[in-house]
């Protein structure tokens, strides 16, 4: 047979949820009889509100705390209603009913399904001497150890007492020769054990003392290290339908004048011998019944199933070794020796168990509900071999019902009101055809539908105003009365027209986005969404979490087509912009001729190019931002170039590498001047990029960060531009101030509506009148200061510099040499906030990505030609120039900011220049500081009027202007 010991903790936890008891027992003699018109029912929980001593004690507002107190108060024809809980307390029946009017004690489970559960600390859990005519059902009743009590149930000298549906559980086993019995019956008569669990018990049953008329019907004995049912001294005792599993003696023992002992319809099935519970010496067998105890005793319909080494059978103090043998002397006419193929756990036929419709009807307790309270039904798929008033009886203490379960109730998730909807239940294991009833309930307070049909048509009555989440169940029944139920639940919905709806976001790398339709409205379920991203990809069949890669930066339209439930369809289609985004770095000096670093040790040749190399690899094939400047695979960097005393005048040029050198300049310089300016320069595939001088010179490079379209890192940043704001002016204390000898500490984040998680800030730098020569690194707060530097000036010159710098500790920056001391102006124009939230995969909204398209750099502006004018003209005193940015050499439409080399070629008189958008009001800052004599440049971030255009104001005497565009953001 394939049974298996299950381990007892395992074994409770299938028959009840009820646990030990942790509270003292209450004294029952302690009660205050109820002196009022008896109830019909008196109630015990252990509740808040319970009380043993109240005039209303037992009422349903004031319940009993404990089932004693009950019991010393109970008249005939009451009922105990025992709700589910711990009671640590021995039930002493000493009250008695009437045959008409009995005393019943009955436990209630709770939604879970556990049983109320006795966990008396001494004696038993239940005692009855000298009464009748009581029924004690549904408890559980458990053995906490050896030493706690002898057993569980003593019935002595009582009659017609039933207890039905109570589940016994020994914890402690039964086992090193404890012979601790489940429920013991001595004396007395009509003693009724019905539908009753007894598990790990040395013995299950113990009935003797004279007992007469005892019945044990339709119960489950599990894992008896001694006899499973002992009837000693006891006459006229029916054991019927019982399944008894794993004893470690006799399945049923009968002995000392046990006359006219019943074995019928009974599964037995001994413990293969030498299992580690039972006792050495002791022999598992089937059906034992002694020689003084065979007078009138029978065995029939029987499956006993014994291993080798078992004994089935003991009759007359012969022993049989096989059914044939046993049935030579008249008895077991009808058992079966075979496996009986029941679940261990449940005592359950399985699909072509022996025991299915093969027992004696006629025999007492067939007829009655079975271990589980269902019914006695007709297996339509095997043959009925049984006998008595109907043929179809199960053998054991378990019926098989038909195994039909609904398994799922189909209706659409959401679902406008006024709008029939179709429910359909699916069910499972519909073996037995049986027709079945099907009950729905929609969940909105409409009378449940019964229908023979499996589906159903529902209509959600309206008017609503928002959504109403329901749940709607559907129960299936069988013939006999045995369901199962199943819920779904629904979300009601006003009528709504389909209205789809999208955001998208950048969830990780710059030119990654995801969809989500999350805020698409229908009053239908939406059941297909397709997402075309532009780009000429297989359109996705849903909006994907993963989100989609383009393969190249541009401008793409998004189209969401939906469909819904009814057959309705709708479209919605965005624009969406991917590119380069930023990651700042702290400066780092990856370039200086004058040592032979990232270069060989020479100058510059005047009409030469050189070529830097800045993307890298780590031996391993990973990069590593604390040896390498910047990851193979970037598209742009951001350099700050100084040239280093050159020896005549002339201007440098960065670009592309492997393009040729553009009409355009990047740092102009004097002779002998030491000067520097900030670039963006598109990298070459294996991350290179050329510098080309008309005029011998050192050049000096350090990297700020670099522009990338793959995710190689965390710390991606987009711009968020501002209107030029003044956040530093040493020269009147605002901000703070310059010492000498001493750098200055520069809190970025919280002003100016700077947010905290800003990762880098762009800034116009000025040094104004230095009393002498030298240079301004800035570079994150927190971090040692680099060997870098960002602008470069000469006494007595006031230079501005852009400066893209990464944000350090508390969202701050430093600035300064260390050891000069002069006075420092800082407009902030724009700084860069993550892509990222606290996790990779929180996705900005696109609308807030502003990508940078860096290009080869651009002339689109030259005062001493044409270019950008109608005639060669300086800008006059005062004078505002309007430039076209956008339609030149190829600059498209719909920019929001341009990155504009600004240079001043041959001024004559000092003052600025101020950039900003054309149609803007201008701000009070500066951009390029102008110096007589000397070429200036400097690189701006520069606002993109809604034309196309920005607007250059000149504050000085009249100076021409050359702007190149070195990159452009789009929104």
């Amino acid at each position: 047979m394939r049974v298996t010991r299950i381990s007892p903790v395992a074994a409770l936890a299938l028959f009840t949820g009820a646990a030990l008891a942790a509270t003292a027992p209450t004294s029952a003699s302690a009660a205050t009889p109820n002196t009022s018109t008896p109830p019909s029912t008196m109630y015990v929980a252990k509740s808040a509100n319970c009380s043993d001593h109240s005039a209303s004690s037992g009422s349903t507002a004031a319940p009993f705390c404990t089932i004693g107190a009950a019991l010393v108060v109970v008249d005939p024809g009451q009922t105990i209603s025992v709700a589910a809980g711990d009671y640590p307390e021995t039930l002493n029946l000493t009250r008695s009913g009437t045959p008409t009017a009995p005393i019943v004690i009955t436990g209630v489970a709770d939604w879970q399904g556990s049983l109320p559960s006795l966990n008396p600390a001494t004696r038993g859990a239940v005692v009855a001497n000298g009464v009748h005519d009581v029924v004690l059902q549904n408890f559980q009743l458990n053995r906490a150890s050896q030493d706690q009590w002898s057993q569980a149930v003593e019935l002595t000298d009582s009659s017609d007492v039933t207890l039905q549906g109570d589940s016994l559980y020994d914890y402690a086993l039964g086992a090193g020769g404890d012979a601790t019995p489940g429920i013991v019956v001595s004396g007395g008569t009509g003693i009724s054990l019905l539908r009753d669990t007894i598990r790990y018990f040395a013995a299950g049953v113990q009935v003797t003392g004279g007992a007469t008329g005892t019945r044990l019907s339709n119960s489950f004995i599990y894992n008896s290290s001694a006899d499973a049912v002992s009837v000693s001294g006891a006459t006229g005792t029916v054991i019927s339908n019982d399944t008894l599993l794993n004893g470690c003696g006799a399945s049923v023992s009968a002995s000392g004048g046990a006359a006219g002992t019943t074995v019928a319809n009974t599964i037995a099935v001994p413990a293969q011998d030498g299992t580690w519970y039972c006792a050495k010496g002791v022999q598992p067998t089937g059906i034992a019944v002694a020689a003084d105890s065979t007078s009138g005793s029978t065995a029939d319909y029987n499956i006993v199933h014994a291993a080798a080494g078992d004994l089935p059978y003991q009759w007359g103090g012969a022993n049989y070794s096989d059914l044939a043998s046993f049935q030579a002397i008249g008895q077991g006419a009808h058992d079966i020796a075979a496996d009986p193929l029941v679940e261990p756990r449940l005592g359950t036929p399985e699909v072509g168990s022996p025991a299915i419709d093969s027992a004696d009807a006629d025999v007492p307790g067939a007829m009655d509900p079975d271990l589980y309270g269902n019914p006695r039904v007709d297996d339509p798929l095997v043959p009925d071999t049984g006998t008595g008033a109907v043929t179809y009886v199960d053998r054991g203490a378990v019926e098989l019902q038909d195994p039909v379960t609904v398994s799922a109730l189909n209706l659409p998730q959401q679902a406008p009101v006024g709008h029939a909807i179709t429910a359909t239940a699916t069910v499972a294991n519909d073996t037995w055809q049986e027709p079945l009833t099907y009950t729905f309930d929609f969940g909105d307070g409409t009378p449940p539908v019964q229908s023979s049909s499996p589906s159903v048509q529902h209509t959600y009555a309206g008017p609503l105003s928002a959504p109403r989440v329901l749940t709607a169940q559907v129960t299936v029944t069988t013939p006999p009365g045995r369901s199962s139920r199943t819920t779904r639940v629904i979300t009601v919905n006003p009528d709504w027209p389909l209205q789809p709806a999208m955001s998208i976001g950048s969830p990780d790398a710059p030119v990654n986005v995801n969809v989500d339709t999350s805020a698409s409205r229908d009053g239908w379920q939406i059941t297909s969404r397709q997402v075309d991203y532009g780009d000429g990809s297989p359109t996705d069949t849903f909006a994907s979490v993963d989100g989609h890669a383009y393969q190249k930066p541009g401008t793409y339209v998004v189209t969401l087509d939906e469909t819904d439930a009814a057959g309705k369809t709708a479209t919605v289609t965005q624009k969406v912009t991917v590119g380069q985004q930023y990651v700042a770095l702290a400066p780092t000096r990856v370039l200086d001729t004058r040592i032979g670093l990232g270069a060989p040790k020479r100058t510059l040749a005047a009409g030469t190019s050189m070529n830097l190399t800045l993307g890298r690899t780590d031996t391993d094939n990973v990069w590593n931002p604390a040896s390498d400047y910047v990851p193979l695979g970037a598209t742009s960097v951001v350099l700050n170039v100084t040239v280093v005393n050159p020896a005549h005048a002339g201007y440098l040029t960065v670009y592309p590498y492997g393009s040729a050198v553009p009409n355009a300049s990047t740092v102009n310089y004097a002779a002998h001047q030491t000067v520097s300016n900030l670039v963006t320069v598109p990298l070459s595939a294996d991350g290179k990029v050329s510098i080309a001088g008309n005029s011998s010179t050192d050049v000096v490079a350090d990297v700020q960060g670099y522009y990338a379209t793959r995710n190689y890192v965390l710390g991606y940043g987009t711009l968020v531009g501002t209107a030029p704001t003044r956040i530093l002016d040493t020269r009147i204390g605002f901000g703070g101030y310059s010492y000498q000898g001493t750098e200055l500490r520069l809190p970025l984040t919280g002003r100016v509506s700077m947010p905290a998680d800003a990762v880098a800030a762009v800034l116009d730098v000025t040094v104004a009148n230095p009393g002498s020569t030298g240079f301004v690194t800035a570079y994150p707060a927190g971090r040692a200061r680099p060997t870098a530097s960002n602008l470069n000036f000469a006494k007595g010159e006031t230079t501005t510099s852009q400066v893209v710098v990464q944000l350090g500790t508390n969202g701050s920056i430093m600035l300064g040499d260390g050891w000069t001391r002069y006075p420092l102006v800082a407009d902030l124009v724009g700084y860069y906030v993550p892509m990222q939230g606290a996790q990779a995969w929180s996705a900005m909204p696109m609308a807030q990505v502003r990508p940078l398209f860096t290009t080869a750099p651009t002339r689109i502006l030259d005062t001493r030609t044409t270019t950008g004018v109608t005639k060669p003209a300086p800008i006059g005193p005062g004078g505002v120039l309007r430039v076209q940015v956008t339609g030149v050499d190829g600059l498209p439409q719909g920019l929001t900011y341009a990155l504009v080399n600004l240079t001043a070629p041959n001024t004559t008189t000092s003052g600025y220049l101020t950039a900003y958008a054309d149609g803007a009001s201008r701000s009070g800052t500066s951009n390029l500081t102008l110096t007589p004599g000397q070429t200036t440049s400097n690189l701006v971030l520069i606002p993109v009027g809604a034309d196309g255009a920005v607007d250059i104001f000149n504050h000085s005497n009249g100076t021409d202007v050359i702007a190149d565009v070195e990159g452009y953001y789009v929104d």
